[in-house]
């Protein structure tokens, strides 16, 4: 598969690198930061991993967005240099709304952040248009599952 390069022309704008454990239930992912870097990049890293489970989960059939962080604990006071793990487990759900708990790990396995999580979903229509995000979200997906990492 080819290299997906994903460009949000924001400074530090930093993407989950790998996904490399997935379950029913579960995933897994990993990311290097190459600098020091805002505690929102972990919480949006958390985010991006979750929202990549419930898109799976459905099948990529439903436009899925993170709606708050119902509670979340950050035991870091910035992300440094390094490798960091992430780990979602699925909780609860109602029709439209799931709940996960989050953890950021840093490379020597000591608890950055947690927290629990809460997404919803909706069909795709005129705003939201599954020719384009279906597409974009499976494409991603693949690429992050890929041994390389590579996205």
């Amino acid at each position: 598969m080819d290299r997906l390069i994903i460009k949000s022309h924001l400074d530090r704008f930093i993407l989950i690198d790998t996904i490399d454990s997935l379950t029913e239930e579960t995933i897994s992912g990993t990311q290097y930061v190459a600098d020091h870097a805002p505690l929102f990049c972990m919480v949006e890293s958390m985010a991006q991993l979750g929202a990549m489970h419930l898109r799976y989960q459905t099948d990529f059939q439903r436009h899925v967005f993170f709606a708050k962080a119902k509670r979340l604990t950050f035991y870091v006071k910035n992300i440094v240099k390094g490798h960091y793990r992430f780990d979602a487990t699925a909780k609860g759900h109602s029709d439209r709304s799931f709940a996960y708990y989050l953890t950021s790990k840093t490379a020597g396995n000591i608890l950055a952040a947690d927290g629990i999580f809460l997404f919803s979903s909706l069909s795709y229509d005129s705003n939201f248009q599954k020719e384009r995000l279906k597409n974009h979200y499976e494409r991603v997906f693949s690429c992050l599952r890929q041994p390389t990492g590579s996205v």
